[in-house]
């Protein structure tokens, strides 16, 4: 059974390590493609787009943001399993304070 628990531990260490990595390349794909779609659309005048058409500018941009909360929220807690804890204690310090 110490041989099956051994195993089972770093099948699960070499888990976080792999979920760590993909969300590492998602973000190194992802949040430069944010960054220049929102500069695209918001500072450049000749990519302007029509307001009627899905997003007005301020959705738009508030639908950008949100997804690059998302996206660092899913790096921070993909670095450590344990993370979670981090957040229980800084809801229960902003609780008590």
């Amino acid at each position: 059974m110490l041989i099956f628990n051994r195993f089972k531990s770093s099948v699960i260490d070499l888990q976080y390590k792999i979920y760590w990595r993909q969300c590492v390349a998602s973000a190194i794909i992802y949040f430069p493609g944010l960054f220049i779609i929102g500069y695209l659309i918001n500072a450049r005048k000749e990519w302007g787009y029509d307001a009627n058409v899905i997003l007005n500018n301020t959705e738009f941009n508030v639908h950008l943001v949100l997804c690059g909360v998302m996206g660092l929220l899913s790096l921070i807690l993909s670095s450590n399993p344990n993370s979670m804890n981090w957040f229980r204690r800084l809801y229960k310090y902003l609780v008590d304070t």
